[in-house]
C-alpha cells in the first residue's frame, strides 16, 4: 500500500568554513560541529516521519562545495553532509525496524549519483562541477564520456539556489531546486537580486 518516497539532499546542507577561503566563518551563527549535529537530527526526523508513511523510503545525499570537510580536498566526497547521512544510517541500523529505508551516497571520490526512480532515471549532482549556464553542456559531456549520470532522464541540482526548469534534448529535463536559506546578502550585494527560498516536490 502507498507509494515509495525518495528524498534528495543535494548538497550544501551545512555552511562549512573552507568555502570561499573561509569568508563565511564570522557570518555563520553555528560552528561546523553544531551545524552537522543539527543537520543530522533534522535528517533523522525526516526519515522517521516519512518511514512511517511509506512502504519504502530512499534517501539520496550528495556532497556540495560548502560542506566540504577540507581544502585542498582529500577526496571529492569528503563532506560533512555525507558524514551526516552515514551517521543516520548507523543510527537506523542500531535502532532496527528500518529495513524499508535505504540511504545512498556517491561512491568514493565521486560527486554524483544516478538511480532508477519508478522507471525514470534520475541523476543527482550539486552543480558546482559546471559554470553558471553550463549544466546542459556538462550533462551532454557526461553522456559522451559514458558516465552513468549521462543516461539520466532528469538531472537534479541545487548549487545556484534558485528554481530553474529546462527541457533539453528529446526527453531530458534539468531541474535546479531553490535553497531553503533565508536569503544571501552576498548575492544581493553582487546582483541586486534576493533569492526566493523554496522546496520542490515531484509526483
Amino acid at each position: 500500500k502507498g507509494s515509495p518516497v525518495y528524498l534528495f539532499h543535494l548538497g550544501d546542507c551545512i555552511e562549512g568554513m573552507v568555502a570561499q577561503g573561509g569568508a563565511n566563518t564570522w557570518r555563520t551563527t553555528l560552528t561546523t560541529t553544531e551545524q552537522v549535529r543539527l543537520y543530522r537530527r533534522l535528517l533523522i526526523e525526516q526519515v522517521k516521519t516519512f518511514a512511517s508513511l511509506a512502504p519504502s523510503l530512499v534517501v539520496v545525499g550528495i556532497p556540495g562545495n560548502h560542506d566540504e570537510a577540507h581544502r585542498p580536498i582529500h577526496t571529492y566526497g569528503d563532506s560533512w553532509a555525507i558524514d551526516s547521512v552515514a551517521a543516520v544510517k548507523d543510527a537506523l541500523d542500531l535502532a532496527g525496524g528500518y529495513d524499508h529505508v535505504v540511504l545512498h551516497t556517491p561512491a568514493r571520490d565521486e560527486l554524483t549519483l544516478t538511480l532508477d526512480v519508478c522507471g525514470t532515471v534520475i541523476g543527482a549532482a550539486h552543480g558546482h562541477q559546471w559554470r553558471a549556464g553550463q549544466a546542459v553542456t556538462w550533462w551532454a559531456k557526461q553522456s559522451h564520456g559514458r558516465q552513468p549520470i549521462g543516461d539520466a532522464d532528469l538531472l537534479l541540482s541545487a548549487h545556484l539556489h534558485h528554481l530553474r526548469v529546462e527541457q533539453t534534448g528529446s526527453d531530458k529535463t534539468w531541474l535546479q531546486v531553490p535553497a531553503l536559506e533565508s536569503g544571501s546578502v552576498w548575492w544581493r550585494n553582487r546582483t541586486g537580486e534576493w533569492g526566493q527560498p523554496g522546496i520542490v516536490t515531484l509526483l
